[in-house]
């Protein structure tokens, strides 16, 4: 993705994407007016990922850190495409509520797996 200035690109906070999955009305129809459009895309916030990568890094110990920062973001490649490719075949087959659910129940059992470790990590 370029660095220059794209108006069919739409940054998008926490906030904004919790809202569009837990309520109705005017805050799902600002990101669906987005999605019934093939030449925008949404993006996450810089801040957002920014926040999460100093989750990470302060969980970590000095001498793995930097290798919970690379697992960080290999995750996060990862998780990138799968939401592409997943989220794509299941909006296309069942609509975008049940695509961000999909979305949503798969980062909730992620968190789940990944607490232990975490919690480990910390002690």
């Amino acid at each position: 993705m370029s660095d220059e200035p794209n108006p069919a690109r739409v940054v998008a906070d926490a906030d904004v994407l919790a809202a569009d999955l837990l309520c109705d009305g005017a805050s799902r129809d600002a990101i669906d007016h987005l999605r019934a459009h093939s030449w925008t895309t949404l993006v996450a916030s810089d801040p957002l990922l920014d926040d999460a990568e100093t989750v990470v890094a302060d969980l970590a110990d000095d001498a793995s850190r930097g290798v919970a920062i690379g697992g960080f973001n290999a995750a996060g490649s990862l998780g990138f495409l799968a939401g592409i490719v997943g989220g794509g075949y299941v909006a296309d087959e069942y609509g975008y509520t049940e695509a961000f659910a999909v979305a949503g129940g798969a980062e909730l059992a992620l968190a789940a797996i990944a607490l232990p470790a975490l919690v480990k990590l910390r002690r």
